[in-house]
């Protein structure tokens, strides 16, 4: 007799937001679900929803349903704690799974481990699917103490979650609890509860099992071959539709029940605009706030300038206000001039301002920026691009001593509850990778040291271990020639890119109007006070929060303590914002190399490149901060023969000279990529600010489509 095939749903996914727990990449879940015509699949991580938007998005974009849930850690008083399934069925689900974790971590976490108690539970339970079974649920834990706790816990969960609770069963030929799916086949008929059959889905496919075992090794500091640890299974792998039909052939509902699970889960996370605080003050909404202040802050700014000059700055101005204010980022800018001004006037260093953000006169105005981008020749564009959406994102120095008071001044202004850090994962590198490998597989530290000085360390174009395996030579014959070696990098190549801990950005932070709660959910960092987003950057944008970020720089401490000090034994009372940018004593203390202590000029192969250009005027600091990258680094050589006349050169054409001049015939600066563009082919700044960004990102499909438009445009300024 042929088995009928049902249709099946895998409702335990644990993907690499499990940290050293799970090791299913979230878009290899996907296409796996893709490719078995499987029509929906669940995120179910470890007391965390960390790749919640990241995987409904995967899923969306191939046509999976998504299913957000978590493996929730609950303590009940008088049982044996454990784990529970919850699934959302919509989005009153989603907010109370939101508050279930958030409570979970910022006030139950006992030694760093997160837990919920059964009445948070229940009064979180609208809106959720309970699922109850597993190797590690907590029915299974009391059964094995006791069966009349299991008892007590399958009535409680019944009768909160009535139509929604489901008792677990699942099938594994090295594991097995004596009478315990007898047991919950019994409660399944006696108590009406349906039973739904699950597989623990820690990988994607067999050949992974040594690969997640290691991980496991690896996350408990054990060898491999140590017996007093937790161990993988070889079958927590994503089972086929058919291998889960054959497994519960006599309970064929136990499958069709994932998928009426399935149909009851109509939510999933979208991706949402930017949402700032309103700002509003005598009446004024942030749009009007923001023209005033701007105003009133270049007229003191620009003070009694020549009439022409002044047209220049106020025409830029009222360009760049009507940009910031179509784009809706009004109370960006104010949010951050507040505190930056409080910053400073609590005696807090802040830096005078760096990357693209310094291309702002608004910034200028509202002294969130010490640099007139008119006078050094910046460009707005670079920062918000009224043609390409992008969020805007000032760099901000504070010292590093005093950031967290800024930071603990925003909380108190905006809300504790409204302010986070934003979390980042490590993940396993290749050098790493092979280290711990090694030593968990007990291989010789010389061996593995040796192995990983083959491996090229170059963090801008980083190549993978499976590229390594493939290409070098010396590699290849040590893993055809040791079998352990083979191994070793299999082993390496596979964890290669998993996550491996959480921790806290180290400059972000995200400001909302209302609780953070409201739209993400909230993590602890042991090593900080301040709740930690448990999404990522790239994901807290796309759930429409906009992130700040508030850098710590030594450096500024360092001149704080100097000035500091010269006031104080020496009666000098420096001004460092108003220093001369001429000094000829500091050029010639520069050009002799002595640059210990001073910012981005300190390494060894900057003060050599120093010595050799012999800088005498700021635009050469300008210059050598900017050639002194990967890339850019090329150009110095000729950099240095022009300045010093060793070498001739020209412009191609004319109309460079003016924007070339500055650093003899040489591209150095992205604004002199814009200004070409603007000047040859008649670019807007707007438009040469798309070209700038696909020449920076060498996006070669969108470099092609500006090639044409360059040269047409050329063609027509001729």
């Amino acid at each position: 007799m042929t088995l009928k095939i049902n249709r099946f749903v895998h409702l335990r996914n644990y993907t690499q937001y499990s940290l050293s727990k799970g090791a299913l990449r979230i878009n290899e879940l996907a296409d796996f679900c893709k490719k078995e015509n499987i029509p929906a699949a669940a995120i179910t991580d470890f007391n965390n929803l960390f790749g919640s938007l990241e995987f409904c998005i995967e899923c969306k974009k191939i046509g999976i349903q998504p299913i957000i849930g978590l493996n929730l850690s609950v303590r009940t008083k008088g049982f044996k704690n454990g784990d529970i399934l919850l699934l959302c069925k919509n989005e009153i689900g989603y907010r109370n799974l939101v508050n279930l974790v958030t409570q979970a971590y910022l006030e139950n976490s006992e030694s760093n481990t997160p837990v919920v108690s059964i009445h948070q539970l229940i009064n979180c339970k609208d809106g959720l699917i309970c699922l109850a079974g597993g190797i590690n649920g907590i029915i299974t834990k009391n059964f094995q103490e006791n069966s009349y706790y299991s008892d007590q816990l399958i009535e409680l969960l019944k009768d909160n979650f009535s139509d929604n609770f489901f008792l677990e069963i699942q099938r594994y030929k090295k594991i097995y609890v004596q009478d315990l799916e007898s047991y919950l086949l019994t409660n399944s008929i006696e108590k009406q509860i349906p039973i739904v059959a699950t597989n623990e889905n820690f990988y994607l496919n067999k050949s992974y099992f040594n690969t997640h075992d290691a991980l496991l090794s690896i996350a408990q500091q054990k060898y491999i071959e140590s017996d007093d640890r937790f161990k993988s299974n070889d079958e927590f792998y994503l089972k086929s539709v058919e291998e889960m039909n054959k497994l519960f052939h006599d309970i064929p509902h136990a499958i069709e029940n994932s998928i009426i699970i399935a149909r009851k889960c109509s939510f999933y996370l979208k991706e949402r605009p930017p949402c700032l605080p309103k700002i509003k003050s005598n009446g004024l909404d942030e749009n009007k706030l923001l023209k005033k202040y701007s105003i009133s802050g270049l007229q003191k700014k620009i003070g009694k300038q020549q009439t022409i000059t002044k047209k220049k700055y106020f025409d830029r101005l009222d360009f760049e206000i009507e940009v910031i204010t179509k784009m809706g980022y009004s109370s960006y800018f104010l949010i951050v001039s507040d505190f930056i001004k409080w910053a400073k006037n609590n005696n807090i260093p802040v830096g005078p301002g760096r990357g693209s953000g310094a291309g702002s006169l608004v910034a200028w105005c509202l002294s969130i920026t010490d640099l007139d981008p008119i006078k050094f020749g910046l460009i707005f564009e670079r920062f918000l691009n009224p043609e390409r959406i992008s969020l805007p994102d000032f760099d901000i120095d504070f010292c590093m001593e005093k950031r967290e008071e800024v930071i603990k001044y925003v909380q108190k202004k905006y809300g504790e509850l409204n302010v986070a850090q934003i979390i980042t994962f490590g993940s396993f590198q290749a050098r790493a990778a092979l280290r711990d490998v090694g030593r968990v597989m007990q291989l010789p530290l010389t061996q593995v040291d040796n192995i990983c000085k083959l491996i090229p360390y170059n963090p801008a174009n980083p190549v993978s271990l499976t590229e390594i395996i493939k290409e070098d030579t010396r590699i290849k014959k040590m893993i055809n020639t040791d079998r352990n070696l083979r191994t070793l990098f299999e082993i390496s190549a596979n964890l290669e890119g998993l996550f491996r801990h959480a921790s806290t950005h180290a400059a972000g932070i995200v400001i909302a109007e209302n609780p953070l709660v409201e739209h993400i959910p909230l993590y602890k960092d042991p090593k900080s006070e301040i709740p930690v987003t448990q999404f990522s950057m790239k994901y807290v944008e796309k759930i429409g929060l906009i992130k700040f970020d508030f850098l710590g720089l030594k450096t500024l401490t360092v001149i704080d303590e100097t000035l500091k000090i010269l006031k104080k034994k020496r009666s000098i009372d420096l001004d460092i914002a108003n220093i001369n940018l001429e000094d000829s004593k500091t050029y010639k203390m520069l050009r002799e190399g002595l640059t210990t202590g001073v910012f981005q000029l300190e390494g060894q192969g900057m003060r050599d490149t120093i010595i050799k250009i012999q800088p005498d005027r700021f635009e050469d600091l300008i210059a050598i901060v900017s050639l002194y990258r990967p890339g850019p680094m090329d150009n110095i050589p000729t950099y240095i023969n022009r300045k010093q006349k060793k070498e001739s050169y020209n412009y191609i054409h004319d109309d460079l000279k003016e924007i070339l001049d500055e650093t003899y015939g040489i591209m150095v600066y992205q604004e002199q990529v814009m200004l070409i563009a603007q000047k040859l082919a008649g670019f807007s700044l707007a438009k040469a600010d798309l070209l700038r960004r696909a020449m920076g990102k060498k996006i070669k499909s969108e470099m092609a489509a500006q090639r044409e438009a360059f040269i047409n445009g050329t063609k027509k300024n001729m």
